[in-house]
């Protein structure tokens, strides 16, 4: 009896796995929300949330051609209200910590420049006092947290004739699907994980790592920690030293994810660390031969970077639709397949000290410095195209796991940021997040 129960709930976690991230399973819910789109004409409000989630949909790019169609035609005909931001973001708050300035307002021909990741940020932009004032002063550069990047937040902001906003992606194919907007919203080939500072890691030599395989993810299932233990409980014999690191999500904590690591006979393999400081991951990341996500699809996924600049290779699935998989390469780690997973997470330990992420992502620049030139001058560029000045350049930014500004005058960082909520009621950023 125990046998079957075990059986049956392994089989519901597996084909739930398959039905939220099968490509045809996620088209013919795509045309579904569709049809539900086209038989709401009379609601505008519930049409545009039907397009929306159908947008979150797509595939690759074309798909959002027809929706993008339809979703304009709705927009003209229905404005997006700050009420319905509160609805759909469910929050009321002016308080924006995952945000920074870039550059402080300089004068009528010298914008300020704002960063904010996060939709629900965006949004909180957007519902400031005299957001067409502040988007006459500051151009934004955002961050969106997945990938196809549109979002209702993002449609509010390009709807605003006053604004000028630089997207990052999360996903190559975000370049296309940005473009095909055909708005004020302009993508630059930038990704969340390319900010990371590579002073925060450190490499350990080879024969003092203690950890075979770590795996840092939030305890969501869309991380697929079940994966890792099927693979596992394929290769038990090979008696690796593998470490779980993670918070906690609603509904899902560690003790499910062990509850789960027991389905597949594999818990006693497995030192579950849970939740640590962001401050202690560089020292986990130093300790293990490899790393590996295992999620199909998210955005664009940090840990990716930081384990590299650890000089720890990382291995993902060769399907998976995640922004850094651009960055796994014969130097930095190994793309895994579904029906060899166990095999490959062989492989990638067992040749480890085979590969050198860190001095391969240091060599393409693929940190918050190389990323702060990139990002500096497609800001210029964008500057220059609309007739204003430029006289100072952008801070550097590094993300870690929030944004922060190096190297910038403390009080002349509260002098903006203490301007900006007096005007216009927004508290962007952590006052006390500037590092010297």
């Amino acid at each position: 009896m125990k046998t079957l129960v075990k059986f049956v709930s392994k089989l519901k976690i597996e084909v739930d796995s398959f039905i939220r991230y099968n490509l045809f399973v996620r088209a013919i819910f795509r045309y579904m929300l569709t049809l539900l789109a086209f038989c709401c004409t009379a609601n505008r409000v519930k049409q545009r949330g039907y397009l929306l989630k159908s947008l979150q949909m797509v595939n690759e790019p074309g798909d959002e051609t027809r929706l993008l169609k339809s979703l304009g035609r709705n927009l003209s005909e229905s404005k997006i209200s700050l009420n319905e931001l509160d609805i759909f973001y469910k929050q009321d708050t002016c308080y924006i910590p995952k945000a920074v300035i870039l550059k402080p307002y300089c004068s009528e021909n010298e914008k300020g420049i704002i960063f904010v990741s996060f939709e629900k940020m965006l949004a909180r932009i957007i519902k400031g006092r005299n957001v067409s004032q502040f988007l006459n002063e500051y151009h934004v550069v955002f961050s969106p947290s997945w990938s196809p990047p549109f979002s209702l937040a993002l449609f509010a902001l390009a709807d605003n004739p006053n604004s000028s906003v630089l997207s990052i992606i999360s996903n190559a194919k975000d370049l296309k699907y940005l473009n095909a907007l055909e708005s004020n919203v302009k993508p630059i080939n930038l990704y969340a994980s390319s900010w990371v500072d590579p002073d925060r890691f450190f490499v350990t030599d080879f024969d003092e790592k203690d950890i075979d395989l770590l795996v840092v993810a939030c305890f969501s299932k869309v991380k697929r920690h079940f994966a890792l233990f099927k693979a596992l409980s394929k290769i038990k014999d090979k008696g690796y030293k593998v470490c779980l690191i993670g918070h906690d999500e609603p509904g899902r904590d560690l003790n499910v994810i062990k509850a789960e690591a027991a389905l597949y006979g594999v818990e006693d393999q497995i030192d579950f660390i849970g939740g640590v400081p962001y401050c202690d991951i560089p020292r986990y990341l130093s300790r293990a031969k490899a790393s590996a996500t295992f999620s199909k699809r998210e955005g664009s996924c940090v840990i990716v970077i930081e384990s590299m600049l650890a000089n720890t290779p990382v291995g993902l699935y060769s399907d998976a639709e995640i922004g850094s998989k651009a960055f796994i390469n014969e130097h930095t780690g190994l793309l895994f397949k579904e029906k060899s997973l166990a095999e490959d997470l062989c492989f990638l330990i067992e040749n480890s000290q085979n590969y050198n992420p860190r001095q391969w992502v240091i060599d393409n620049e693929i940190h918050y410095i190389g990323s702060h030139k990139i990002l500096n001058e497609a800001l210029k560029i964008m500057s220059d195209s609309k007739g204003d000045i430029w006289t100072k350049d952008i801070y550097k930014m590094k993300w870690c796991p929030n944004p922060k500004i190096v190297n910038c005058n403390d009080e002349f960082m509260k002098s903006e940021q203490n301007r900006i909520f007096e005007l216009f009621g927004l508290r962007i950023g952590h006052f006390d997040h500037v590092e010297v």
